[in-house]
């Protein structure tokens, strides 16, 4: 007989009886054991992760949180990317500094993230009225290679990915206290949700792609009863907007701007360059690596996208055939809804993201992908008409040899993968902290990514930092060269004096010859999207190698003119 462990989905006697109260032992000790599985793994992966390229940013608007009140940067951008996030760790920065407080900031993150593990098991535990799925879930979860890497970087998207399953969370309880009547007058969830809207979209804009997909199944669900009974769940609905209007309102006018894109609503917000209305209607695709991009790591990853389509379709047919006997109407609504948001977010990110595509976008739905194969294998072991043993024997055999057993081989194989890779990304930190500690008095430092400079560099120090963005024509010198609180061009940062042409680069190199660092990696130095053409050619020609850090990342000094080469020479006309 299978075990089934009551989640509190029946009325009690008192209606406002609290579901952690009707929990059983069990439940409770999963959820402890499964998260603690997870945090382990993070833990161990954070210790020797070398850290992402962009964290440096996510850092200073700590810090200027701590220092001004708001997370605007010293160049006047307001960054609200992680706002949330930025507001609950500026404290730290009273005790801590440098490392240290990126350290602090990155447990503290790891603190909320992990929170992922128990939120997808709980919903998966009311969709299933079961406790083994929801056990099988929160372990894939937990051992996700992208998760956990998310998790452990104080960039927004792993936090990103547990507010979207809250908002799931919150809906499946809002459409079992609705169905059971299990509260008079407005169910609770209807009081939570404008609350959950503005943590989601002030640590990321893209929790709006998960929102709109969740406000069309409501539409779908309660109709015209929204403008009736359900009417509470509309006024909530409509309140969940005003955070999105503020979003947009301060990145365009307060300081100069805070978009990375070009017209329009450019000025919103960070990472408006990714899209583009002009570039999707000359000519639409689907960038479906955007999401397949996320299964990097483990012994089967490359099947799971195809595990999870043909699980959907399992799943999709017991939605629709009713063939679950224990799934009240309730239960199919909100299983439908979780396939609906989970393949409605990836086909808009794959439409609609139409530059610098990357997979970490769609970070904010893969918990679902394991919902759908979990609750999959559930029902097919627990749940179909078995014409005799014989058939049963052989489904759940399948079952177990072709979705278990790789499964769980994948979830350990992809998170010891995961816990000994150091990370991609040069490290800028440590580049920029040597720089400033071996410097010359008045050397000047050519930073290709300063914002870590903000730590290392005092005040007066900084006024000898200069920006190097990359030719005039490129990504760089357009998305991160805007005019500063004086009105002349600086970093998007700090405001920085930038070098955004060839022959800007050229001017410093001769001024400072035989006086200047430059702190750079080999890919960006060689990549045709930032310096690779005449700017690689004079800064190889120009300099030597004075230090060299992890993933590629080295500090060049510039040679006195006599000791240049030929090519550098010819580029810079000398």
């Amino acid at each position: 007989m299978r075990p089934s462990i009551p989640t509190g989905d029946q009325p009690s006697e008192n209606d406002l009886t609290p579901d952690i109260q009707t929990m059983h032992w069990p439940t409770l000790l999963s959820y402890a054991i499964v998260t603690a599985i997870g945090l382990i793994i993070r833990w161990v992966t954070m210790r020797q992760f070398v850290g992402h390229i962009d964290e440096p940013a996510s850092l200073l608007a700590i810090k200027r949180v701590a220092e001004t009140g708001v997370p605007v940067f010293p160049s006047g951008v307001l960054y609200l990317q992680g706002a949330m996030f930025s507001y609950l760790a500026a404290p730290l920065s009273w005790f801590y500094a440098e490392t240290a407080l990126w350290d602090a900031s990155r447990v503290l993150y790891l603190a909320l993230a992990i929170t992922i593990v128990p939120i997808i098991m709980k919903l998966t535990l009311l969709l299933t009225d079961n406790l083994w799925p929801a056990i099988v879930v929160g372990l894939l979860v937990a051992c996700d290679p992208s998760l956990i890497i998310w998790s452990v970087t104080i960039r927004p998207y792993g936090l990103l990915a547990a507010e979207v399953a809250a908002l799931l969370l919150l809906f499946a309880l809002l459409l079992r206290d609705v169905a059971e009547q299990r509260v008079t007058g407005v169910p609770r969830p209807v009081y939570w949700l404008p609350v959950l809207v503005l943590a989601g979209t002030f640590t990321h804009i893209g929790f709006w792609l998960a929102l709109v997909a969740l406000a069309i199944c409501v539409l779908l669900i309660w109709r015209e009863q929204l403008l009736g009974a359900q009417r509470p769940i509309l006024i909530s609905g409509m309140l969940s907007g005003a955070p999105l209007v503020a979003f947009l309102l301060l990145g365009r006018l307060v300081g100069t701007g805070a978009g990375t894109g070009s017209g329009g609503a450019s000025d919103s917000f960070v990472g408006s360059h990714l899209f583009s209305l002009h570039r999707m209607l000359a000519g639409p695709t689907m960038n479906w690596w955007l999401w397949t991009g996320n299964f990097s790591q483990g012994a089967f990853h490359h099947l799971l996208p195809a595990v999870i389509v043909l699980t959907t379709g399992v799943l999709i047919s017991a939605v629709t055939m009713r063939t679950v006997p224990t799934w009240s109407n309730w239960r199919v609504q909100a299983t439908g809804s979780m396939i609906l948001v989970h393949w409605m977010v990836i086909s808009a990110v794959a439409l609609l993201v139409t530059s610098d595509p990357d997979p970490r976008y769609l970070n904010l739905i893969l918990a679902f992908g394991y919902m759908i194969v979990g609750t999959a294998i559930w029902y097919l072991w627990q749940h179909p008409r078995f014409a005799d043993r014989l058939s049963m024997y052989l489904v759940r055999g399948a079952v177990v040899m072709l979705l278990l057993v790789p499964l769980w081989y994948q979830a350990i194989s992809g998170a010891s993968a995961r816990m000994g890779d150091p990370g991609g990304s040069p490290d800028y930190w440590n580049a920029t902290a040597w720089a400033a500690e071996n410097r010359s008095e008045g050397q000047v430092v050519i930073h290709t990514l300063p914002t870590s400079a903000y730590f290392w560099f005092s005040e007066d120090e900084l006024e000898q930092v200069i920006f190097l963005a990359g030719p005039a024509e490129g990504q760089r010198a357009q998305r991160y060269i805007k005019p500063n609180r004086d009105g002349d061009p600086g970093d998007y940062w700090l405001g920085l004096p930038s070098i955004g042409s060839t022959s800007q680069l050229c001017t410093t190199l001769t001024d400072y010859a035989g006086n200047a660092l430059i702190v750079v990696d080999v890919g960006r130095l060689s990549a045709p999207w930032a310096l690779k053409g005449d700017m690689e050619t004079a800064i190889r020609g120009s300099t030597t190698t004075v230090w060299q850090g992890t993933n590629g990342v080295i500090v060049l000094s510039v040679a006195p003119m006599t000791n240049w080469t030929d090519a550098a020479r010819e580029v810079c006309g000398r």
